[in-house]
């Protein structure tokens, strides 16, 4: 359409891996990027998802957070109340997940890992931070059946995101599959200066070098995901992972160093 507008330009970015597309979709991807003058992929994992053939003209720009302004908000947050909402002390050791209640983000491995945690470490708590979803019934159901209810919280619907990561040791996030990306949550929890335990997928590993901002475990291994949480009991692991992905978040994933790369590609086509 763009084409038979006279337009003299045409830009298709690609916010998913080619996976999560359906196959009509893909299948009219790969007809129509001849027309593209440029085809944007989020990350270099996403990008090698596609059909890529000679001629095609790519480029990788890096989702991008505001991640001076994000941290100022954790840092001006009131971790305090929730503190006292849910009776976490000062002494406790406290996870955080920040994701929808899906399938996709299997949140049921992580309140399964937190079982073993426990047992080592009793004073590991663990928020389910989420905006809804199918899930939030089962999970609740979960943690009672595990006997949790004194050490695993889901929330449901917050009003600020902000208290959770300011009261947070370490952020976890956890996905059913190995074709996704990875979540901008993790941006922000390198943000907020916290270590990351992820789900081993192809972009999560570009972003969470293991071992030195974090952990990253197979899908659907609570064994191994409740030793690396385990392994965070160390302050002074989690600070030096946590400063570590701070750096790199500030370097390679800061909103202005997006923008400019968007600019930079729109201004080589409109000369």
């Amino acid at each position: 359409m763009a084409r038979l507008s006279g337009i003299d330009s045409v830009v298709s970015t690609h916010h998913a891996v080619a996976d999560n597309y359906h196959p009509v979709f893909r299948a009219l991807e790969r007809r129509t990027r001849r027309f593209d003058d440029l085809t944007i992929a989020y990350t270099q994992s996403a990008k090698e998802t596609f059909d890529i053939r000679p001629g095609d003209q790519w480029d990788v720009v890096y989702n991008g957070i505001d991640v001076n302004g994000f941290r100022s908000n954790v840092e001006n947050a009131d971790p305090q109340a929730v503190r006292d909402r849910r009776g976490i002390d000062e002494d406790d050791l406290v996870f955080v997940n920040v994701a929808r209640y899906a399938e996709s983000k299997s949140q049921t491995d992580i309140v399964e890992a937190m079982d073993t945690v426990i047992d080592q470490v009793p004073e590991a708590k663990l928020l389910l931070v989420g905006s809804g979803g199918p899930l939030e019934d089962d999970l609740r159901n979960q943690v009672t059946e595990l006997g949790l209810e004194d050490n695993v919280f889901v929330t449901g619907y917050v009003d600020s995101v902000y208290d959770y990561y300011a009261i947070a040791d370490a952020f976890v996030v956890t996905y059913a599959d190995t074709v996704r990306g990875f979540g901008v949550v993790i941006l922000e929890a390198m943000a907020s200066e916290l270590p990351v335990v992820a789900t081993d997928t192809p972009g999560v590993r570009r972003v969470v070098d293991d071992g030195v901002m974090g952990y990253t475990v197979p899908p659907h291994d609570s064994d191994q995901l409740a030793d690396r949480l385990i392994e965070l009991s160390s302050d002074d692991r989690r600070e030096t992972m946590g400063e570590n992905g701070y750096e790199m978040v500030s370097e390679t994933y800061d909103v202005d160093r997006m923008v400019g790369r968007y600019e930079s590609s729109y201004r080589d086509l409109s000369s």
